[in-house]
């Protein structure tokens, strides 16, 4: 019979359920417990449709008490053992898996569920395939120890034994017994039926002995694999190991077969000799092979010596592969061995070679395998190509050589001849100087000895060029056309030239420069040559540098240089770390100039014209007194008359001007009440005039309304004005204090005047408010706005407005009395150590994190002397939630019998007594045999041990609480399975917790595998 609140709730479900909405009105049918396949309502459009079974059960079955949010979702959660809904859950005996019900079964019936066997390790199928779990060894199998997957797969039991999933590969009509003759499986085959019944039986060998061989392996079975030192190849390996005279006859393979004695095939191999036919042979480098043909040593020089080369042997001895199979123990040595034909080519041997000629072919040396290269002609013969082996020809003639007494006795062939295909009589070398296409060898070298230099008229003669483009021989190439053989070299630019990005000729020929006309005839010089200055429009000062340096470049003797700054006077420059040409840019000659010309400063080019006001000032905004003090004069400061030159109001003084004095002077007017010292920008920030009347540029800001009188009451703009007239006239006079008292204060300083800003104090308290927020009202420093004469910032309240965080910068531990100006007492953190009654519970968080809503609400006094626990942080108490913040351990440091923490007593433990399963509120320490204000009386709980090893709650304690790193259990255990003892500290016998672990058969890794660590409870 259902308890009176089920019938109501039922009740209420059915009326919900009857209510249905009709758009534009309610319609109240006949209340109707509707199931799901009857309801109108569309379950689908909750995310969760209604499938299979699910569609025959009653609303209220799922939806229990009228409640349908957070409905579960999830088969576990309904059909565990001992839900309310009454659905079907898994039984005692099913097998063990952590997998979703969905993972195998389907919501029409718990029946044919397919099992998925992925994670499942290896060799434990035993563990539920019992014939109790599920099915199991059948009556009349094979008598054997080995596990289940040995033999079967995951899919299904086959009526005989299913194939390994590491089974060799075998032919796709094969049956077992094709290869297992005997009844037992452990028995091995015959190696002749496993071949007979493999994939093929004329090739892909490598299926089975290639890199997979080990994974084949199996309880008293071997299969040979390519060894560590097998020769390397990408070949099949019936090319080489089957055949006449091969390891193996013939295929299918017998019993009795082995690798031995099989040929080489080359088949294939077109790069990476060297992989085996390295230098010097290494007779026993591979398996089963005695000697290989390497490559001979380089070194010493002879005719069993291999030519010095870096390159792969295949660059060279490509044609020379064998076309077939070959033995692979070999004895065939160099030279008489197949590398030598055919004889590679000229464009092989010397492929990448440009120079060091004379490493191979110096006049002693012959190589192995050279008589392939005869030369001819074999004796000199004017223009004649030399083709064949030749070394540098010799007084007399040879097989490698011809006989030419004049030839050069040494030097580097590549100095002379450039081509690789043959030796000519005549040959250019490779850093010849450029030469016009139309000019012939003949043309400069008219001696018919090419080693005799030619003339510079014949080599200019025959330039490229013969008007322009000098820097294609004399430039960076210059050096580079050196033949010190012949004494010959390129005069290029000298590392002292003066700079320029100019050509050649500009400057080096024409009337009055080293050479008068091109081409250039022999006895030509660079000296003595003219600057032109086109195409410069910056860096002056690269070479008219300051004082001069008369001899900085080649050829040149005199520079007009910048003069010196110091000290000032008529022939000084004024100080500038400006470029030349920001002033005197219109100043660049236009044409040439004597590259040492003599023309001193001032009565230079760069006078004339004189540099405006605005590029003299250019970046100046301070030190004005560097230049126009009263006993200052400069170079050039005529171009520049002061005017006017008397003193008259309002007037705007142009010109050159110095401090005025009382007696005036060439560059100054009379001027007695004049300040004698202090910088002119202190009070003028004009460049192109100065005024009577002119403001700093750092002048501290003003209303826009406000004249200088306003503040200046003086006639005397250097008496200050009173603060009262200062701050009458500021921006605001209600707000923004900061504009002149914050960051920027010490701009606004004005020391010859003795002018200063009260800025923000290093040790201010760290706040984002604006200052008269503390530092203006009744009770602060300052009375009302605006501010009047001898206000001060001292004696201010504190706001908190706006303070949601970082509370622990002004509020730190042990208080901090002195930390910020003007504070004298801050409360702070009370200390944890030693635990009592004042002392503050130890916690790693930010104060806001407990105490956030006891924030000041208005104004306190900045020096509140209120000391804790008696403050606003005491009120709101904390919640039990914040104070444990990231506590998941160490309980026993704030909850063992001895402690007890300030404001402990906002939190009253209830119940007080020991209650069975009670849920413990309130602050507690370790239940002790008798009972306290912060401790249950329980004289069977543990007296040592953190809390947490038992408790994982940090809202309430329990009576039974198990810790979070429980080690798993049986569903159907109960806690005192395996805790015989009412104290739950000693830990149980290892034979109660296997005998309640989940499965007492299988699994043990859940607990042993990689998630052990996580169950210790040191």
């Amino acid at each position: 019979m259902l308890a009176a609140w089920t019938r109501r709730a039922l009740l209420l479900v059915g009326l919900m359920l009857a209510v249905c909405w009709v758009p534009g009105s309610w319609q109240i049918g006949q209340a109707q417990a509707q199931t799901g396949a009857g309801s109108s309502f569309d379950h689908t459009a909750t995310g969760y449709p209604l499938l299979g079974k699910h569609e025959e059960v009653r609303c209220e079955t799922c939806h229990q008490r009228g409640i349908f949010k957070g409905t579960p979702r999830d088969c576990a959660t309904c059909h565990a053992r001992g839900n309310t809904r009454d659905a079907l859950a898994m039984p005692l005996r099913h097998i063990v898996t952590a997998q979703g019900c969905d993972s195998c079964h389907g919501v029409s019936n718990f029946g044919g569920a397919i099992f998925s066997h992925v994670g499942v390790a290896p060799g434990t199928c035993s563990t539920c395939h019992n014939n109790t779990n599920a099915t199991g060894k059948a009556l009349g199998h094979v008598a054997t120890a080995a596990s289940c997957d040995q033999c079967h797969g995951t899919r299904a039991f086959l009526p005989a034994a299913a194939k390994p999933e590491n089974h060799i590969p075998v032919a796709t009509g094969a049956s077992c017994s094709d290869c297992h003759k005997a009844k037992l499986f452990s028995v091995m085959p015959a190696l002749t039926d496993i071949h007979a019944n493999a994939t093929s039986t004329t090739s892909g060998c490598a299926a089975c002995h290639g890199p997979q061989a080990a994974a084949v392996t199996r309880a008293g079975s071997r299969i040979v694999s390519q060894p560590a030192k097998h020769i390397p190849t990408s070949a099949a390996c019936e090319l080489c190991h089957v055949g006449s005279g091969q390891g193996v006859a013939s295929l299918p393979v017998r019993d009795g077969a082995r690798f031995s004695g099989a040929v080489m095939n080359h088949t294939g191999i077109t790069a990476g000799c060297a992989d085996c036919h390295r230098p010097a042979g290494s007779p026993t480098s591979f398996a089963g092979i005695t000697a290989i043909v390497g490559m001979p040593p380089t070194s010493p020089p002879g005719a069993a010596a291999h030519i010095p080369s870096s390159t792969a042997c295949e660059t060279c001895h490509l044609a020379s592969t064998p076309a077939g199979a070959i033995p692979a123990s070999a004895t065939r040595s160099a030279p008489g061995t197949a590398f030598a034909t055919p004889a590679p080519t000229a464009a092989q041997i010397h492929a990448g070679v440009t120079s060091g000629c004379s490493g191979c072919h110096e006049a002693a040396m012959v190589w192995m395998g050279m008589g392939a290269y005869p030369i001819t002609p074999s004796t000199r013969v004017a223009g004649a190509a030399y083709r064949g082996f030749q070394t540098r020809p010799r007084v007399v003639a040879g097989p490698n050589n011809v006989a030419d007494p004049t030839h050069p006795s040494s030097g580097d062939c590549a100095q002379c001849h450039s081509s690789t295909a043959a030796f000519s009589a005549i040959d250019k070398p490779v850093n010849h100087i450029p030469y016009a296409a139309s000019a012939q060898c003949s043309s400069c070298h008219t001696s018919s000895d090419f080693g005799v230099m030619p003339t510079l008229a014949n080599i200019h003669a025959n330039a490229p060029s013969v008007g322009s483009n000098c820097a294609q021989c004399h430039g960076a190439a210059a050096a580079t056309f050196a033949n010190p053989a012949r004494n010959f070299s390129v005069v290029g630019l000298p590392v002292n030239h003066i700079p320029t990005n100019a050509s050649c000729e500009l400057c080096h020929v024409g009337p009055g420069s080293s050479i008068a006309t091109l081409p250039v005839t022999d006895g030509a010089r660079f000296s003595a040559s003219l600057m032109n200055h086109t195409g410069i429009s910056s860096g002056c000062a690269a070479c008219h540098q300051p004082s001069g340096s008369a001899s900085t470049f080649a050829g040149i003797s005199r520079i007009v240089g910048m003069p010196p700054t110091s000290p000032p006077g008529p022939g000084s420059h004024i100080p500038s770390s400006t470029a030349c040409e920001s002033c005197h840019l219109a100043s660049m000659p236009a044409a040439m100039v004597p590259a040492n010309a003599t023309n001193s400063a001032p009565g230079t080019g760069f006078a004339t014209p004189a540099p405006s006001g605005a590029q003299i000032h250019a970046g100046v905004t301070s030190g004005c007194s560097a230049c126009h003090e009263a006993s200052m004069v400069w170079m050039g400061v005529g171009a520049y008359p002061a005017t006017p030159t008397t003193l008259i109001p309002g007037a705007s003084y142009t010109g050159f001007q110095t401090r005025p004095r009382a007696g005036g002077g060439g560059s100054s007017v009379a001027d007695a009440a004049h300040p004698t010292s202090g910088d002119c920008g202190q009070c003028h920030g004009n460049t192109t005039a100065f005024t009577g009347v002119d403001k700093p540029s750092n002048h501290i800001p003003y209303s826009p309304f406000a004249g200088c009188s306003a503040c200046h009451t003086s006639g005397d703009f250097g008496a200050m004005p009173t603060l009262a007239n200062i701050h009458a006239n500021a921006p605001s006079t209600t707000g923004n204090c900061a504009q002149c008292h914050g960051a920027a204060a010490p701009s606004f300083a004005i020391p010859g005047a003795n002018f200063s800003i009260v800025g923000l104090p290093a040790n201010h308290i760290p706040t984002s408010a604006s200052c008269e927020v503390c530092h203006v009202g009744p009770g602060s420093s300052i009375a009302a706005l605006p501010v009047g004469n001898g206000a001060k910032f001292s004696g201010s309240l504190m706001s908190h407005a706006g303070i949601s965080s970082n509370c622990a910068a002004c509020h730190q531990p042990s208080g901090a009395t002195t930390a910020f100006t003007g504070i004298s007492r801050i409360v702070g953190m009370p200390p944890t150590s030693p635990a009592g009654p004042n002392a503050h519970i130890p916690s790693a968080t930010t104060c806001e994190t407990c105490h956030l809503a006891s924030m000041p609400a208005a104004l306190v006094a900045a020096s509140a002397t209120a000391t804790a626990p008696g403050t606003g942080f005491a009120t709101p108490a904390p919640t039990g939630a914040q104070i444990h913040t990231g506590v998941n351990s160490g309980c026993a440091a704030c909850h063992e019998a001895s402690l007890v923490w300030m404001g402990m007593s906002a939190y009253p433990i209830s119940p007080s007594t020991l209650v069975a399963g009670a849920s413990y509120t309130g602050f507690h320490t370790r239940p002790r045999a008798a009972g306290g204000p912060n401790n249950v009386a329980d004289a069977a709980h543990p007296r040592g041990g953190d809390c947490s090893l038992c408790h994982g709650n940090t809202t309430a304690f329990s009576a039974v609480d198990k810790p979070g790193n429980h080690i798993p259990y049986s569903a159907s255990a109960q806690c005192n399975s395996c805790h015989t003892s009412s104290d739950y500290s000693v830990v149980p016998t290892l034979a109660a917790i296997h005998a309640n672990a989940p499965s007492t058969t299988s699994n043990c890794a859940q607990c042993h595998g990689a998630a052990a660590a996580g169950f210790a409870i040191p």
